[in-house]
């Protein structure tokens, strides 16, 4: 985590961190609208 907020340019790990919770949820959301027919 430490090396990824360096590169994106953060310079505290926590903003980070607040970017990965979102992307997480925003994964969850995206999955849940997602219809299989099978």
């Amino acid at each position: 985590m430490y090396t990824v907020s360096k590169m994106l340019g953060h310079r505290h790990v926590k903003t980070t961190q607040r970017y990965t919770r979102l992307l997480e949820d925003k994964k969850r959301e995206t999955i849940q609208r997602i219809v299989l027919e099978l």
